[in-house]
C-alpha cells in the first residue's frame, strides 16, 4: 500500500453531524428570505392594484356627477333633474353602513361610448354598489354604472372596477342661497333637491388577497363619511377613498 494514502482519514462522525446542521441552518435562511420577499411582493401588489382601483373610480364617478345638471348651449337648452329624486328615479340612500345608488342628469352631445353625435341629448348616469361583480370569483363587490343617451340604454349595470366594499354618497345643500353647502346628509334626509350643490362621495378598497392585515387585538373599524365599518374579517386590506365635487351647473343656475 502507497504510505501517501494511509495517513488520509474520512470524516468522522460527528464533522459530518456538524456539516449537516450547518447545512440545515443555511437552507432555513434562505427559505426565510424567500418567504419575506414573496410576502412583501404580494402585499405590495395588493397595494398598488388598491391604488389603482380606487383612483380610476374616483376619476370616473367625477368626471360624470361633476357635469350633473348641465342643460345644454344656449337655444338647445333641456329640462332635467340635475340628481333624480329617490321617488323618481334610482337615487337612493342604503341606510347606515348599507351601500347607497346615485343618478345624475345632463345634456351631452357624446353618448356613452364618449362618441360624438353632433346634437344634444338627455343623457342619465348612475352609480351603485353590487355584492358579485366578477362571475369568476366566488365574491367579488364592486361598483357599477349604467347609461342611458336619447333614451336608449348603452350600458347596463357594467362592472367598473371589483374589490369595493361599500359606495357612500352625502349631498350638500345650500339653506341660506349663498351657493355653499350648510349641510351633508343622506338622501333619505334631503329637505329641497333644489339645493343640493354639492356631493360627498366615498367608497372602500379592499385587497384581492386575504391574511394580508396585520391585526394585534380588535381591529379599529375604517371610518368614512360619519359611519364606522368594520375591519375585513379576513384580515384584507382596506382603505378608504373620499372626495367632494361641487355641482358647477346646479350652482350658476
Amino acid at each position: 500500500m502507497n504510505a501517501r494514502y494511509g495517513n488520509q482519514r474520512g470524516f468522522s462522525l460527528i464533522e459530518l453531524m456538524v456539516a449537516m446542521v450547518l447545512g440545515v441552518v443555511l437552507m432555513l435562511g434562505v427559505v426565510n428570505i424567500f418567504s419575506s420577499v414573496r410576502a412583501s411582493t404580494q402585499l405590495e401588489q395588493n397595494l398598488s392594484r388598491m391604488q389603482e382601483n380606487g383612483r380610476f373610480l374616483m376619476n370616473f364617478m367625477l368626471k360624470e356627477l361633476h357635469e350633473a345638471g348641465y342643460a345644454g348651449p344656449p337655444g338647445q337648452e333641456l329640462t332635467l333633474d340635475p340628481i333624480s329624486k329617490p321617488s323618481n328615479g334610482v337615487t337612493n340612500d342604503g341606510g347606515g353602513t348599507a351601500a347607497d345608488t346615485i343618478e345624475v342628469n345632463y345634456a351631452s352631445d357624446y353618448n356613452c361610448a364618449g362618441t360624438a353625435q353632433g346634437f344634444f341629448a338627455l343623457k342619465t348616469v348612475s352609480f351603485s354598489w353590487s355584492p358579485d361583480v366578477d362571475p369568476t370569483a366566488n365574491t367579488s363587490p364592486g361598483i357599477t354604472w349604467t347609461c342611458t343617451f336619447n333614451g336608449v340604454v348603452e350600458v347596463n349595470n357594467q362592472a367598473l372596477a371589483d374589490g369595493v366594499e361599500t359606495f357612500q354618497v352625502l349631498y350638500g345643500e345650500d339653506t341660506d342661497d349663498d351657493s355653499a353647502p350648510n349641510q351633508f346628509v343622506d338622501a333619505g334626509s334631503v329637505a329641497n333637491w333644489n339645493k343640493v350643490v354639492s356631493l360627498e362621495v366615498g367608497i372602500i378598497v379592499q385587497s384581492q388577497d386575504t391574511k394580508l392585515a396585520l391585526t394585534t387585538g380588535t381591529p379599529a373599524p375604517i371610518p368614512l363619511l360619519g359611519q364606522n365599518f368594520n375591519a375585513s374579517a379576513e384580515q384584507r386590506l382596506q382603505k378608504p377613498f373620499m372626495t367632494t365635487i361641487a355641482l358647477r351647473n346646479v350652482i350658476n343656475m
